[in-house]
């Protein structure tokens, strides 16, 4: 697996717990918008063909 979905991951699992069990800052959701950006991002990159077309 690749690190920068598995990191995605992680800022998707600390948002979650903090949302859960605490009642954090209004900046602590910017981890939700960052962790589904990057898991997006590389899932789209790694479907990419990094060979050039001839």
């Amino acid at each position: 697996m690749d690190f920068g979905i598995v990191g995605a991951i992680a800022l998707l699992i600390g948002w979650a717990l903090g949302t859960w069990f605490a009642e954090p800052p209004g900046w602590f959701h910017l981890l939700l918008s960052l962790g589904v950006f990057g898991l997006i991002w590389r899932i789209v990159d790694r479907g990419t063909s990094r060979r050039p077309k001839r």
